[in-house]
């Protein structure tokens, strides 16, 4: 099947492609990325500067294959060698609703397309190409936690358990589409935001995948019951991470990446989705 992978510049979105592009052989993989990093303003939050900056020496020191002074294991890879993996360029689809992204859309002609972490709204023109849909992964517990930084806010609430969610996107609507896995795990309070965040992973990544392998055999996936619409969190404001602080939260400490790969490397094989 001719999957198309949308992710962004960013070190949570190239751990979910590592996962990806690992799990998903015999299928003609293509990644395309929104964008590099983020670009902030004289207004912006030092904190979430701060947080942006580490996530992108991350993706850095996997470029460079080098952690910490350490050479990487095998099988971590950066943006670049993980579009090498797959045997296509990488790709950047800024747009995907101009004329410029709808035909590069068609050009690629993917059967399905798997989202993490893209950073563009999709419109129903881009819907309608693939024709077995688009699945995305949030980074929170749908519907309670739509939007930005949902584990910011899910730590930020004190809640016992974070997560992502599997959902297909139908509509340009913002994590509002039909769930077809949520994926549970204990919150720790003693790790940092961006611990927490490349934890949602191996467990999420592994539900999309159980989801292609039913696709690819002609299944329908089947739609979980969804009570209420949530609540949309927008990036975190400068009281809100001065709270996080407050109540003893961290959002880094850039050494994330050194803690995750061991999990990264060594977790249990993809199971079934329930």
């Amino acid at each position: 099947m001719r999957i198309l992978l949308l992710g962004h510049r960013e070190i949570a979105s190239n751990i979910a492609l590592n996962l990806l592009v690992r799990s998903l052989p015999g299928h003609e993989l293509r990644i395309a990325l929104s964008g590099v990093g983020d670009k902030h303003g004289p207004d912006a939050v030092p904190d979430l500067v701060e947080l942006d900056k580490v996530e992108q020496a991350m993706c850095d020191a996997l470029d460079s294959g080098v952690v910490a002074g350490s050479a990487l294991p095998p099988g971590l890879l950066g943006f670049e060698a993980l579009a090498v993996k797959t045997g296509q360029a990488l790709e950047v689809l800024a747009d995907p609703n101009s004329d410029t992204g709808l035909e590069m859309l068609r050009d690629w002609a993917p059967e399905l397309i798997l989202s993490v972490r893209y950073r563009k709204i999709l419109h129903q023109k881009a819907i309608s190409i693939p024709p077995k849909g688009i699945l995305n992964l949030h980074s929170g517990l749908l519907p309670d936690f739509r939007g930005v930084m949902a584990t910011f806010h899910s730590l930020l609430a004190g809640s016992d358990k974070i997560g992502s969610t599997l959902h297909l996107i139908t509509d340009s609507g913002i994590d509002t589409g039909p769930i077809i896995a949520t994926c549970p795990i204990d919150a720790d309070y003693e790790a940092t935001y961006l611990d927490n965040v490349f934890r949602l992973y191996p467990i999420g990544c592994a539900a999309m995948v159980a989801a292609v392998n039913q696709l690819a055999i002609g299944k329908i996936l089947i739609k979980k019951e969804k009570t209420g619409d949530g609540v949309y969190f927008s990036a975190p404001t400068l009281e809100l991470c001065t709270d996080f602080r407050e109540a003893g939260l961290r959002l880094c400490d850039g050494r994330e990446l050194e803690r995750i790969i061991p999990r990264l490397l060594y977790r249990a094989d993809i199971t079934s989705l329930d």
